[in-house]
């Protein structure tokens, strides 16, 4: 089971060779983590940047957590305005805090949508794989937006009760969340490389050779080069290896002179595991997207004034590939600049008084979801009916506790047929206990196919169930997840289908089964913030 890759109007693909039931389970999944919001960027200031606090994180550590958060942001805006040349900071920042916190900086519940997985900025307990330091994991190609920022609340602490040791261990503080933030929101990879070799499985390594002629001695010889970006192409460092496994591994400086290089091959034979650790102080400018701790960090690395080194085996270098220079490897600001922030000449660059954002906090709402859900005749086929079933199935066990849920199943014609059965805010059922989440999985089992398609007509249905409920309730609006897997017999793209929800920020995510996609319903995505998936192999969901 296959699903094709490529992109459309925000159409996502997955080109992963998965069983039936395991990809209609990552594009569920998909849906619902494509529900977060990513910041936006107009007249060179991000807003709607939301940044929030685990559940686990006791209340006592709040107000800690709050300036600590205050003053990172302020550090970072600052560093994003000066290495973009005045082109991006941070204007407006929402901070979510748990729902079971109750302090006086908060507002009160968010209004927006927000909750804490689909924030840009996810504050956690430290965990061994990601450790202390800001980290965007980044599982897309090129240009493609990364997931949530990653910081654990002991570097927060840290950063307040240390912040001098904290300097001097990881460098000018807005520098790192700076690094990690333009990479998870532009898509660029690390200009640097890592201990080993290509030899130990390392393809990314921290040192790689170059050949040169030795006037000398008459003759080729390789010269040993970092890999890093920097104005002059060398900074200043030590050479190091690691010894030891996983916990008990520390480093050992390692002179030049002990490296063992094969002249014919360029292969570095020893020390196994050597590294060039860059010094914090430098004279020499370095560019953000590379060794960015430096006291010399500056702007991105460009092919005008700070030219991008193509050599070394990096991730930007392999990942990043200019079509404009036949397919040489792109510098991050150009990677940076191929985004739709700066289409058309947009955010330029600006001259503001202050780059110090605004914040605002609140609780995180609760989830709200509607599931319209095709169940047309045409949805028997290919067993979609029934992986759809399970794969929501096993969607709703894991839902948080008070997680809110309306059914909307539509063929010829739509029904609620959760909670009053009727198109009003109590068409939602709360998820209080695992016997709530019971009585949803009885109502997914008893959906049955037969009729048409009238996804306009389903989507208005859907209207009055969300904003009757936020318009009672206040908080988030909600999430409409839309599956389907044919042509809609009325007009999705209707001003009135769309509209109500554009104007209460309620985000359409559609997945459309099959080969058969109305291209329609681009408008519900776009003027939503939504996203689409399409799964166009038969057997999978």
């Amino acid at each position: 089971a296959v699903v094709s890759t490529q992109s459309t109007w925000g159409v996502h693909h997955s080109s992963l060779a998965l069983t039936m039931v395991a990809t209609t389970a990552c594009l569920i999944l998909g849906l619902l983590l494509s529900a977060r919001g990513s910041p936006t960027l107009d007249q060179s200031g991000f807003s709607d940047l939301v940044i929030a606090i685990h559940n686990d994180i006791p209340k006592e550590d709040g107000p800690a957590l709050l300036q600590s958060i205050k003053e990172l942001m302020i550090e970072t805006s600052d560093m994003m305005y000066f290495s973009s040349m005045t082109r991006f900071y941070i204007k407006e920042v929402t901070i979510l805090t748990p729902n079971h916190w109750d302090l006086p900086e908060i507002i009160g519940e968010a209004r927006k949508g927000e909750i804490f997985d689909t924030a840009a900025i996810q504050i956690a307990p430290k965990d061994r794989q990601n450790g202390d330091l800001p980290y965007t994991h980044q599982s897309g190609g090129c240009g493609e937006e990364g997931s949530p920022i990653l910081i654990s609340d002991e570097y927060l602490r840290k950063l307040l009760d240390e912040p001098d040791d904290m300097v001097l261990k990881y460098g000018p503080l807005g520098n790192q969340l700076t690094h990690e933030f333009t990479k998870y929101r532009y898509g660029y990879f690390e200009e640097y490389g890592y201990p080993g070799n290509p030899t130990d499985g390392e393809y990314f390594p921290s040192l790689y050779t170059h050949a040169y002629y030795d006037k000398e001695q008459g003759r080729y010889r390789m010269a040993l080069l970092e890999n890093t970006c920097s104005e002059s192409g060398k900074l200043e460092g030590t050479y190091q290896r690691v010894e030891g496994e996983k916990h008990d591994a520390h480093n050992v400086l390692v002179n030049e002179e002990d490296f063992i290089i094969d002249e014919e091959t360029g292969e570095i034979i020893a020390p196994d595991s050597a590294y060039f650790r860059p010094s914090m102080q430098q004279t020499d400018f370095s560019s953000m997207g590379s060794v960015s701790y430096t006291d010399s960090v500056s702007v991105f690395c460009d092919n005008e004034y700070f030219p991008h080194n193509p050599g070394p085996d990096n991730k930007q270098n392999l990942k990043c590939l200019d079509p404009t220079r036949g397919y040489e490897p792109m510098s991050t600001w150009d990677t940076i600049l191929g985004h739709k922030d700066f289409e058309h000449g947009h955010n330029d660059g600006i001259y503001v008084e202050s780059t110090e954002p605004t914040f605002n906090v609140y609780k995180e709402a609760g989830a709200k979801f509607v599931l319209v859900l095709d169940k047309s005749g045409s949805m028997s086929s290919c067993n979609r009916m029934t992986n759809l079933k399970y794969t929501l199935k096993r969607w709703v066990d894991g839902l948080k506790i008070d997680t809110k849920v309306a059914i909307v199943p539509f063929s010829s014609g739509s029904s609620c047929v959760t909670g009053s059965k009727e198109f009003d805010k109590d068409c939602y059922v709360t998820l209080s206990d695992q016997h709530k989440k019971d009585e949803l999985k009885d109502v997914i089992d008893g959906l049955v196919t037969g009729g048409g398609t009238e996804i306009a007509e389903a989507l208005k249905s859907a209207q009055p169930i969300m904003i009757e409920d936020h318009d009672a309730h206040d908080g988030q609006p909600g999430v409409v997840m839309l599956v389907t897997d044919g042509i809609s017999s009325d007009d999705v793209a209707d001003h009135d289908v769309w509209f109500p929800f554009h104007r209460k920020h309620i985000r359409i995510i559609t997945l459309n089964l099959g080969a058969e996609i109305d291209t329609r319903m681009e408008t519900l995505v776009t003027e939503t913030g939504g996203r689409a998936f399409v799964s166009a192999a038969c057997g999978t969901v």
